[in-house]
């Protein structure tokens, strides 16, 4: 089984899913079908470049890696900060703490998410020999996944679940089926609907 715990949607949302479209189903698939959601975030994570349940933690930049004009630290593709935490602190790669309060997050008007930690005037980023600039905060898109990627994620799950009655395309290994068949690609009606949250960046844009 893959190991990882869906989020845009729960078991219970997947087997009311299916009995409302007459999928005869037993307790002994909740394995299966959890497979399945997994499944599903996976791929509508993968077109979509993006993580809708955003996850706490600290992330660090070096001056290696880090891309930083004048005040402003530009997050990577694929990277997108939801929130600082409240009264927080961010560190200076030379160690420098720099209130939360003194961060403007951007675009300022359209986020969350943000892709730019823009400093105040007082202060600047800067590194020491072999420093890092450490950023706690909630990484993702969004707290919760938006009601079009949940349903987007049961119908696509459901589609993923019913081709272990169709012929092999692409196959994947499950503790419980021996092997299952994943489809090639994402349904039209899927695509269509999870299309206006891709990002052509891999970030806020």
């Amino acid at each position: 089984m893959i190991q990882q715990r869906p989020r845009y949607a729960t078991l219970a949302d997947m087997r009311r899913y299916l009995s409302a479209n007459n999928d005869d189903l037993s307790g002994a698939e909740d394995d299966l079908l959890t497979d399945c959601l997994t499944i599903a975030e996976n791929q509508i994570d993968e077109y979509t470049r993006r993580n809708f349940v955003a996850e706490a933690g600290t992330r660090y930049y070096s001056r290696w890696v880090a891309n930083v004009r004048n005040t402003a630290l530009y997050l990577e593709d694929g990277v997108e900060l939801y929130a600082l935490p409240e009264n927080g602190t961010v560190f200076g790669g030379d160690g420098r703490r720099i209130p939360v309060g003194s961060i403007w997050l951007e675009p300022r008007n359209a986020g969350p998410p943000y892709k730019i930690l823009r400093l105040y005037s007082q202060f600047v980023w800067v590194w020491n020999t072999d420093g890092e600039i450490a950023i706690p905060g909630t990484w993702g898109f969004s707290l919760t996944a938006p009601p079009a990627i949940q349903s987007a994620t049961l119908e696509l799950a459901a589609y993923v679940y019913r081709m272990k009655d169709t012929g092999v395309t692409d196959v994947a290994g499950f503790d419980q089926a021996g092997q299952m068949t994943i489809p090639r690609g994402i349904p039209e009606s899927v695509r269509r609907r999870i299309e206006p949250y891709r990002s052509r960046s891999g970030g806020a844009a």
